[in-house]
C-alpha cells in the first residue's frame, strides 16, 4: 500500500526544490518515487497560489472596507458645522416639531418646554454608519459625536425658547395679538418673532445689538406698519404706529436683560467648542487614513 503523503511534507518538498535542489534529489532523500516528488511539489505549489490568491483578496476587501469608511468620516467632517443663525426653527404651538439643518434633522416639542428628542445625521441612513460606530466604539470621535448632539439639542431648546420669550413680551408690551394671513389695524405679524430673532441671533456670540436693531426698525404712517429694515412688516398699528415701534423695542430692551439670553450664549458658545471638536477628532483619523477598532465585517474576515 502507498505510503500517505502529509501536506507538510509536500510543503518541505516544494521549499527545498524551490531552494535549486532536483525532484531526484529530494526523491533520494526521503527514499520516495520521484513521481511522488513531483505530485507532491505541485500539491504544495497549488496550495500555496490559493493562499497567495485569498490572501489577496482579502487585502483588496478590507482596504475597500477601510476606503468606505474613511469616505465616510469625510461626509461627516463637511456637516459638522455650527447651527446656522439664520436657521427656521418653527417654534408655535405645536406639540412635535421638526427642524431640517444641512446634513440632518432634528425632532423635538415645543410647548409646555421645549425639548429636543432626537438628532439625526442624514449619513446616518448609509449601510456603513452602524460598522463605523462599532468600528469607533472607544474611539474619541463616538464619545464627542455624542455631546455634539447635546450640545446641539441645547442649543436648539434655547432658540425656541427665545422666541417663546420674544413673543410673549411682544404681546404684553403692544398689546396686540399674533395673525398670519389675513390682517387687521391693529396686530402683530406672525413672523416678526423669526425675523427679530434672526436679526439678535447674528450678533452671537457678542451680547445683542439691540441698539443697531432700533435703528432698523420704523413706523410708516402711510401703511400703518412697524417695518424692519426696508420691508419686513412686523406690526399693523394703523394711527399708533410710532408707538407700537416704541413698545415693540421696549420689547427687544427687556429680552435683553433676561436669563434666556444668558443661557443662549452659553449653549451657542457650548455648541461652538463641540463642533470644533468633533470635527477634529473626525480630521485625524482622515489624516491617519486608517479606521480604529473592529466591526463584525472585520471579525468575519478574520480581524
Amino acid at each position: 500500500m502507498a505510503k500517505k503523503t502529509s501536506m507538510v511534507m509536500k510543503r518541505q518538498w516544494l521549499n527545498e526544490y524551490d531552494k535549486g535542489k532536483p525532484q531526484i534529489d529530494i526523491a533520494t532523500k526521503y527514499k520516495r518515487d520521484v513521481r511522488t516528488i513531483k505530485k507532491g511539489i505541485a500539491d504544495a505549489r497549488r496550495e500555496r497560489d490559493i493562499s497567495l490568491a485569498h490572501a489577496e483578496l482579502l487585502k483588496e476587501t478590507l482596504q475597500k472596507h477601510n476606503t468606505g469608511l474613511i469616505n465616510l468620516v469625510e461626509k461627516l467632517v463637511v456637516v459638522l458645522q455650527p447651527l446656522p443663525a439664520s436657521q427656521a426653527i418653527p417654534w408655535g404651538e405645536t406639540d412635535i416639531g421638526l427642524l431640517t439643518f444641512p446634513g440632518g434633522r432634528a425632532r423635538y416639542q415645543n410647548w409646555p418646554d421645549p425639548e429636543v428628542s432626537e438628532v439625526t445625521l442624514d449619513i446616518e441612513a448609509e449601510a456603513q454608519w452602524q460598522l463605523l460606530m462599532e468600528h469607533l466604539k472607544r474611539d474619541p470621535l463616538s464619545r464627542a459625536l455624542q455631546v455634539w448632539k447635546r450640545t446641539l439639542s441645547s442649543h436648539i431648546e434655547e432658540r425656541v425658547n427665545l422666541k417663546q420669550k420674544l413673543a410673549e413680551l411682544l404681546q404684553n408690551k403692544t398689546g396686540y395679538e399674533f395673525r398670519d394671513g389675513a390682517v387687521g389695524d391693529h396686530c402683530l405679524f406672525l413672523p416678526a418673532v423669526d425675523h427679530l430673532s434672526h436679526y439678535l441671533l447674528m450678533s452671537l456670540p457678542l451680547p445683542f445689538d439691540i441698539a443697531g436693531m432700533e435703528e432698523s426698525i420704523s413706523a410708516d404712517s402711510d401703511t400703518g406698519q412697524v417695518k424692519y429694515g426696508q420691508g419686513t412688516t412686523l406690526a399693523f398699528a394703523l394711527g399708533e404706529e410710532e408707538n407700537c415701534r416704541t413698545n415693540i423695542i421696549a420689547a427687544l430692551k427687556e429680552l435683553s436683560t433676561t436669563q434666556i439670553k444668558n443661557t443662549l450664549m452659553r449653549s451657542y458658545e457650548a455648541h461652538i467648542a463641540s463642533t470644533t471638536k468633533t470635527r477634529r477628532a473626525a480630521e485625524e483619523i482622515c489624516m491617519m487614513g486608517l479606521i480604529p477598532g473592529q466591526c463584525r465585517i472585520c471579525r468575519r474576515l478574520g480581524m
